[in-house]
């Protein structure tokens, strides 16, 4: 076989078989193979990112008649299928013959900026705002959750006598209003028991446990107008148990028991109860305020807007006004005390000489006529069966009870938050009609 190559440095030929072939192979020399690769097409405009596949020209004519010397040996290659690529600039088929070294790598696509939205700042704010303040910020946060909560007064049911079946049985009951507090505006746990019980039509009897030295004129009236009303729409006795005191506001709202029955009006052997009158507190400190340099100066449309100031003393003509609010407020008093005790509805000049204020002992009420008997709770829960004309053993008797919740305790803590003493003083500065038992000023 006759194969020769040239040394295009002396421009000899050689042939590739001889002995002397590698004394000449030692100088510069450059092939001739030609492997006749199959042509590729490259986009015009390709990105940065393609494979460099061409590589530096080659002068063809020098090596021709060695590559039509190799035809006849070595087979023609074979077409190398094109791969198709992937990326935004790699829809044209390439070949898959291995580039050169100096390929460069294919550039990897940005990766993309998350977009949170608002949500993501926000809540990233509000963790590095929250992190030198979390204590006072966490405290926020439980505050306005606990003004948009209900402040409804939450109660719960306890049966003391009877059949131990769920509440919710159709069980005839027994419920006990408990009243052992001053009767201010805000008793909301009177009046969430009075509405549960007119809900309820298995509910036959009332027992009202008073423990109070009365209240508010207004409230002491609304009490006892809800109670009078239920009694009648609902055709229910109601019957009272009086604790250690049932004075003034408190025997007024105990006269919702009315007159339709006899024996009604229970009193503990040491039951203080009485005290039928009105009161208005009202204070002088223009003394007091002479010593520390406060002078009233108001201005006001009429002389008596002012009434009822605790920086001068009270006139004459002012001290008539209240006067005539506390008979009126008296004598709304002594018709209730008509409406509930039959003895003093059929002689009402009997109730002069007790409608004094003046609190009596069980024994003196007796005699007098405020009470009927001498009992204590579970006597008036007897009388309230009976009445009713219900079974006892199969009659549930209930006791109310108000649940603590979180909810009532933050709503008390509010409550005390917002009221500051400024607001105490306006409050203990006007004038107010009491159905209660105090000492005097």
């Amino acid at each position: 076989m006759n194969l020769k190559q040239k040394n295009f440095k002396t421009g000899k030929e050689f042939d590739l078989m001889s002995e002397n072939k590698n004394n000449e192979c030692n100088e510069s020399i450059e092939p001739s193979l030609d492997l006749e690769r199959p042509e590729t097409s490259v986009p015009a405009a390709a990105s940065i990112d393609q494979d460099p596949i061409d590589q530096a020209p080659i002068d063809q004519a020098p090596i021709a008649d060695t590559a039509q010397q190799l035809k006849g040996v070595i087979p023609p290659a074979s077409p190398v299928q094109s791969v198709p690529r992937t990326g935004s600039f790699h829809n044209s088929p390439v070949s898959a013959v291995p580039p050169v070294s100096t390929a460069y790598p294919i550039a990897q696509p940005a990766p993309g900026t998350s977009r949170g939205g608002w949500s993501a700042p926000f809540f990233s704010g509000c963790l590095m705002g929250c992190s030198g303040c979390s204590i006072p910020f966490l405290l926020f946060l439980i505050f306005c959750t606990v003004l948009g909560m209900s402040m409804e007064t939450s109660l719960t049911r306890t049966v003391i006598s009877g059949p131990s079946t769920p509440m919710q049985s159709a069980n005839p009951k027994i419920a006990i209003i408990h009243i052992d507090e001053t009767i201010m505006e805000d008793n909301g746990f009177i009046a969430a028991q009075i509405d549960d019980v007119s809900n309820d039509s298995t509910i036959k009897g009332i027992v009202l446990r008073m423990n109070t030295p009365g209240g508010s004129v207004s409230t002491s009236d609304l009490f006892y107008h809800r109670l009078t009303q239920l009694r009648k729409e609902c055709d229910i006795p109601i019957v009272v148990s009086m604790g250690g005191m049932c004075a003034s506001g408190g025997y007024y709202i105990a006269m919702a028991c009315g007159t339709e029955n006899e024996d009604v009006i229970f009193a503990e052997p040491t039951t203080w109860t009485g005290s039928i009158g009105v009161i208005i507190n009202n204070y002088d400190l223009s003394e007091l305020a002479e010593k520390v340099g406060i002078k009233e100066d108001p201005i006001k449309s009429h002389e008596l807007k002012g009434m009822g100031s605790l920086t001068r003393p009270m006139t004459e003509k002012e001290r008539a006004i209240f006067q005539r609010l506390v008979d009126t407020a008296f004598s709304r008093f002594k018709e209730v005390v008509y409406s509930g005790r039959k003895k003093f509805a059929d002689d009402p000049d009997s109730l002069t000489p007790l409608a004094t204020g003046e609190v009596f002992t069980t024994q003196e009420a007796l005699e007098n006529g405020l009470v009927d008997r001498e009992g204590y709770l579970e006597d008036a829960v007897d009388r309230a069966i009976e009445l009713a004309g219900l079974p006892k053993e199969t009659t549930q008797v209930f006791i109310y009870e108000e649940k603590q919740t979180f909810s009532d305790v933050m709503s008390a803590a509010q409550k005390k938050l917002v009221r500051s003493q400024a607001d105490e003083v306006r409050e203990m500065a006007v004038p107010r009609a009491s159905y209660l038992w105090q000492a005097d000023n």
